[in-house]
């Protein structure tokens, strides 16, 4: 999780097949739900490691993006070892009184190494993702002391 302050819950997972990219260096993509009830507005905005892949080594602010009809602050994260890449982009957005965390990761491995593997088309990868994200509804839960934040759900569909 990548909130500012710790508290953070996961919801849900929604990994895609292995088998998704025959023939390429994919390993392993995901999208992760996670809900922060005790971070401010304020806080959400914020994330606890944020993009540094600034030439310079200076940390990026964050992005303030639209996915669907929903306005997040987005940052990502590269990491890679000779065989192994892994890449993850945090989205943000406050609903309900609840900051919530949409996490979508990308790992790759054996390009280079092993003979006729391509590279996964990583924007491919990340569209697909982005199409999940773009279907998620936060909807609140009425108790007996109003409404209060709510799991989001997810519409899945087939493409």
């Amino acid at each position: 999780m990548n909130f500012v302050h710790p508290n953070g819950v996961a919801v849900a997972t929604v990994a895609l097949p292995g088998g998704s990219y025959p023939g390429t260096d994919f390993a392993s993509a995901f999208f992760n739900v996670n809900v922060n009830r005790s971070l401010s507005e304020q806080e959400c905005t914020h994330f606890a490691f944020v993009d540094s892949r600034n030439a310079d080594g200076e940390p990026v602010d964050a992005e303030r993006v639209k996915i669907g009809s929903t306005d997040m602050e987005m940052t990502s994260d590269f990491s890679a070892s000779a065989i192994k890449q892994a890449e993850t982009q945090y989205y943000h957005s406050y609903e309900n009184g609840a900051c919530y965390e949409y996490v979508l990761g990308l790992g790759t491995a054996g390009y280079g190494t092993k003979d006729g593997v391509e590279s996964v088309n990583r924007d491919e990868v990340f569209a697909k993702l982005e199409k999940i994200l773009a279907t998620v509804k936060i909807n609140p839960v009425e108790t007996e002391h109003g409404a209060e934040p709510a799991i989001a759900t997810i519409a899945a569909g087939k493409e």
